[in-house]
């Protein structure tokens, strides 16, 4: 595990900014770093059939 000063060191050498716009970026041109699929169990999907 890294300790504090090797993260402030790492974290020094990053460009937040750029890393964030990068990825509104990516995100608006739908492009997804991944994609998680949950399959709804049977009770969710009486509630939506019976709109509870």
């Amino acid at each position: 595990m890294r300790d504090g000063k090797d993260l402030a060191a790492r974290d020094a050498k990053r460009d937040l900014g750029a890393e964030l716009l990068a990825s509104v970026k990516a995100m608006k041109a739908n492009e997804a770093a991944r994609v998680t699929e949950v399959a709804p169990t049977l009770a969710a999907e009486a509630r939506t059939k019976t709109e509870l």
